[in-house]
């Protein structure tokens, strides 16, 4: 299985799309394509980080760092949001997830970045360097409030000096498009 990682170009919309309907179908696709073409167009977003996999030149995932920022007094590291990434069902649980991450956070380093954030599934993010409750370990909030039994789902992964990282705690707000409480906060 040949695996080729790289980022976006406009060319890669549909394919994106694809990816992103096959990945969520039943969980929320229309949602989550809709996230994922604003993320793209939203200013506030930039610069994003949005890499495709290809196996055997077949699109079958998708991961998008957006920027964000820190509310706090001092707000001058680096931040960015992973959200989100889908591999479509076919390709599941053969790496290429972690390969996404991966090179994100390699490139991401290469940027400068400080620190990324994700809510997301507590099985699968630990194992790629995310750390859980934000809240509790280094006192970052999500862009809202989330239930108490979430707290591990916010997860972090520092890039770099935690001593500097827990001077800046604050609440994390995202790019407009995803500053929304539908995707924040479970009906």
């Amino acid at each position: 299985m040949n695996i080729e990682i790289r980022e976006i170009t406009r060319l890669d919309y549909e394919d994106i799309i694809k990816v992103n309907r096959d990945a969520f179908e039943n969980y929320g696709e229309e949602e989550i394509v809709t996230l994922v073409t604003d993320l793209l167009e939203d200013e506030t977003a930039k610069p994003t980080m949005s890499l495709i996999a290809l196996v055997d030149g077949k699109p079958v995932g998708h991961i998008i760092f957006s920027k964000a920022k820190i509310d706090n007094e001092k707000n001058d590291l680096s931040t960015y949001i992973l959200a989100p990434m889908g591999v479509i069902k076919e390709y599941q649980k053969l790496g290429i997830g972690g390969k996404l991450i991966n090179e994100g956070v390699k490139r991401l380093k290469e940027l400068k970045t400080d620190i990324v954030f994700v809510l997301g599934h507590l099985d699968f993010y630990p194992r790629y360097g995310f750390i859980k409750n934000a809240i509790k370990e280094i006192g970052y909030k999500a862009t809202y409030d989330i239930p108490k039994e979430h707290y591990d789902a916010w997860m972090y992964m520092p890039l770099m000096s935690m001593k500097e990282i827990k001077q800046n705690p604050g609440r994390i707000i995202c790019a407009d498009t995803m500053n929304k409480m539908e995707y924040w906060v479970e009906d």
